[in-house]
């Protein structure tokens, strides 16, 4: 295809060439328009590949973040881009406000890193459902919205708005396992290995579980420290034997019954819910005399 019936060329680079041949045909304004449409052509067609969302020191209305993720696709042209804030969306809702860091981009790609950044939570129960779909689905996404920022390219500023729709692989679950199960008298502790292929973690803090049969009958009450990471890691479980509580087959789920205290993490605790493969010497684990 030529560059001159090229989309890109006949709507912003023809005009632009046109200002030193016809200056008294196009006044300054509509220069500055054309220029502000040209990069944000550029910007809308970005991308953010996003390598780790983490979220930690939840309270009752905010919470920690810390994001890391890489600009790309932001045109031949090197260009700096402003610091902003920016609204955090599911669903159309805006659940929170972030501000990213001046960005100076490349055709290489950028690093961009948001780190230990407190957010006040607008709308909890879109925060809450977003977190849901990321540990229980295989995708989902957020968007980024509202963004108004400047970009510096060729010497010239842009006045631009930064939208952004950003998928995010969930934790599917996530999937866990058994890792070794002890029993002293009463009470069992339990080594749970978690996998974790989503770029999202989530900090709990003390958490309530219990292990339930096939039945959903429950048969130890657990606590535990709840730190979902990326990749595999572990998380070690402590508890009784409920009264009458019965042995559990060679599956068994381990559901979140609520975090510690009254943070955001509190309730989404509780969509922490996996199946685990018990093995036979697991099974005797239950079936031994205290």
């Amino acid at each position: 295809m030529m560059v001159a019936s090229s989309v890109l060329f006949t709507t912003f680079s023809r005009p632009i060439l046109q200002y030193p041949f016809a200056p008294d045909r196009t006044s300054a304004s509509r220069r500055a328009s054309i220029m502000d449409s040209f990069i944000q052509y550029l910007l809308d067609r970005s991308r953010l590949e996003v390598s780790l969302i983490r979220i930690t020191g939840a309270t009752e209305d905010s919470c920690v973040i810390t994001v890391e993720c890489r600009l790309t696709k932001t045109g031949p042209i090197s260009s700096t881009m402003s610091s902003m804030a920016i609204e955090l969306t599911f669903n159309g809702f805006c659940f929170a406000k972030m501000r990213l860091p001046e960005v100076k981009t490349s055709i290489w790609g950028t690093q961009v890193t948001v780190r230990d950044q407190r957010l006040e939570i607008l709308d909890k129960a879109i925060f809450k459902a977003y977190l849901r779909r990321v540990i229980v689905d295989d995708d989902t996404n957020f968007q980024l919205e509202n963004g108004h920022c400047t970009v510096t390219a060729l010497g010239v500023k842009a006045h631009c708005n930064y939208c952004l729709d950003l998928p995010i692989r969930g934790m599917m679950g996530p999937k866990a396992s058994v890792a070794s199960l002890e029993r002293e008298g009463e009470d069992i502790t339990m080594v749970v290995a978690i996998e974790n292929p989503s770029p999202v973690e989530i900090d709990h803090g003390m958490t309530l579980f219990e292990l339930r049969n096939g039945e959903g009958a429950s048969m130890v009450e657990l606590r535990g420290n709840l730190q979902i990471v990326r990749g595999t890691s572990e998380c070690t479980l402590r508890g009784k034997l409920m009264a009458g509580g019965k042995t559990p087959p060679s599956r068994a789920r381990l559901v979140g019954v609520c975090a510690e205290g009254s943070s955001l993490c509190r309730e989404t605790a509780s969509y922490f819910d996996v199946g685990l493969d018990m093995k036979p010497e697991f099974v005797d684990v239950f079936q031994r005399e205290p």
